[in-house]
Protein backbone atom coordinates (compact mmCIF):
# COMPACT_ATOMS: atom_id res chain seq x y z
CA UNK A 1 0.00 0.00 0.00
CA UNK A 2 1.64 3.54 -1.29
CA UNK A 3 -1.00 5.89 -0.84
CA UNK A 4 0.24 9.33 -0.12
CA UNK A 5 1.11 10.48 3.20
CA UNK A 6 1.70 13.99 4.39
CA UNK A 7 5.45 13.76 3.83
CA UNK A 8 4.91 13.28 0.32
CA UNK A 9 2.37 16.04 0.42
CA UNK A 10 5.22 17.82 1.69
CA UNK A 11 7.89 16.99 -0.61
CA UNK A 12 5.57 18.15 -3.80
CA UNK A 13 5.18 21.78 -2.09
CA UNK A 14 8.92 21.35 -1.84
CA UNK A 15 9.77 20.71 -5.07
CA UNK A 16 7.64 23.96 -5.95
CA UNK A 17 9.42 25.92 -3.67
CA UNK A 18 12.58 24.71 -4.78
CA UNK A 19 11.85 25.80 -8.20
CA UNK A 20 11.31 29.16 -7.21
CA UNK A 21 7.60 28.98 -8.45
CA UNK A 22 5.52 29.86 -5.60
CA UNK A 23 8.11 32.58 -4.96
CA UNK A 24 7.41 33.39 -8.46
CA UNK A 25 3.72 33.40 -7.81
CA UNK A 26 3.83 36.06 -4.92
CA UNK A 27 5.48 38.13 -7.24
CA UNK A 28 3.70 38.01 -10.14
CA UNK A 29 0.27 37.82 -8.12
CA UNK A 30 -0.71 34.75 -9.45
CA UNK A 31 -3.35 32.92 -7.91
CA UNK A 32 -2.46 29.28 -6.93
CA UNK A 33 -3.81 28.48 -3.74
CA UNK A 34 -6.20 27.00 -3.17
CA UNK A 35 -3.60 24.31 -4.46
CA UNK A 36 -4.42 20.82 -5.52
CA UNK A 37 -1.60 18.38 -5.27
CA UNK A 38 -1.12 14.72 -6.56
CA UNK A 39 -2.56 12.11 -4.27
CA UNK A 40 -2.24 8.30 -4.94
CA UNK A 41 -5.52 6.95 -3.24
CA UNK A 42 -6.65 3.56 -1.76
CA UNK A 43 -8.50 2.25 -4.78
CA UNK A 44 -11.71 0.06 -4.31
CA UNK A 45 -10.03 -3.58 -3.57
CA UNK A 46 -8.03 -1.64 -1.14
CA UNK A 47 -11.08 -0.31 1.11
CA UNK A 48 -12.17 -3.80 0.69
CA UNK A 49 -9.66 -5.85 2.01
CA UNK A 50 -8.01 -2.95 3.85
CA UNK A 51 -10.46 -1.10 5.68
CA UNK A 52 -8.99 0.29 8.90
CA UNK A 53 -5.76 0.79 7.41
CA UNK A 54 -7.46 3.37 4.57
CA UNK A 55 -9.72 4.55 7.69
CA UNK A 56 -6.19 5.30 9.01
CA UNK A 57 -4.77 7.04 6.21
CA UNK A 58 -7.99 9.04 5.78
CA UNK A 59 -7.91 10.18 9.16
CA UNK A 60 -4.07 11.36 9.35
CA UNK A 61 -4.67 13.11 6.14
CA UNK A 62 -7.47 14.96 7.18
CA UNK A 63 -5.63 16.13 10.61
CA UNK A 64 -2.69 17.38 8.55
CA UNK A 65 -1.96 20.84 9.29
CA UNK A 66 -2.80 22.89 7.00
CA UNK A 67 -4.42 20.57 4.19
CA UNK A 68 -8.07 20.02 3.20
CA UNK A 69 -9.14 17.08 2.23
CA UNK A 70 -12.55 17.18 0.06
CA UNK A 71 -14.87 14.08 0.72
CA UNK A 72 -16.41 12.64 -2.20
CA UNK A 73 -19.24 10.19 -1.57
CA UNK A 74 -19.67 7.48 -4.43
CA UNK A 75 -22.11 4.48 -4.58
CA UNK A 76 -21.07 1.28 -6.49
Amino acid sequence: MTWTDPKQLKKQLMRLWERGELLRDAVTGKERFPLRLALKSPNSADITDHFEAVRAWATELASTKFVRVEWQELRH
